[in-house]
């Protein structure tokens, strides 16, 4: 989805007449901890895939260290309104996280739209939706089909690429 986000506004950028170029200029301070954030999560990720470890207290200190990391970088760069709306987008997508033991909740329906086994333990940091699910409404519940694939997406998601989208953007359109 990020993907998709990133090359639309790449495609908008160059329709409002922005340059490729100007992205090389963007200062975002702080800007090594996202990389640090997902290599964290990635590291995550691919303990619990090799099962190395299970769901517990380490794979949710290694989340929030995750989300702490992307806050401190919005923090550092509040005067850049594109970047706030994408912590708000991280913000949603932490609260529904850590709300329901540091993973995210799978809508039912969503599955099901994607033909996907309930039984069937989904993978990296999610769950599947139940009765104890805290703001589901925040959930992965809306499906997005594209092209020849689908995915399931949350509020949070669609936020923060509307910020990552606005980043791209502005920083294409900016006078160097």
């Amino acid at each position: 989805m990020f993907g998709i986000a990133i090359i639309s506004a790449i495609g908008i950028g160059y329709l409002l007449k922005g340059h490729l170029s100007n992205l090389r200029d963007i200062q975002i301070k702080g800007f090594w901890l996202i990389g640090v954030a997902f290599g964290v999560e990635l590291l995550a990720k691919m303990l619990l895939h090799y099962q190395v470890l299970s769901f517990g207290p380490v794979t949710y200190g290694l989340h929030f260290l995750t989300y702490l990391l992307l806050g401190v970088v919005v923090y550092l760069n509040k005067e850049q309104r594109a970047l706030v709306v994408m912590g708000i987008g991280f913000l949603l997508n932490g609260l529904v996280i850590f709300s329901n033991g540091g993973i995210m909740p799978v809508g039912v329906e969503a599955l099901n739209v994607l033909g996907m086994d309930l039984n069937s333990p989904l993978p990296g940091l999610y769950t599947v939706m139940n009765d104890l699910t805290h703001f589901e409404v925040l959930g992965d519940i809306i499906t997005v089909h594209f092209i020849k694939f689908a995915l399931i997406i949350s509020l949070g998601d669609i936020i923060l690429c509307l910020g990552m989208m606005a980043l791209i953007i502005e920083n294409m359109l900016e006078k160097k």
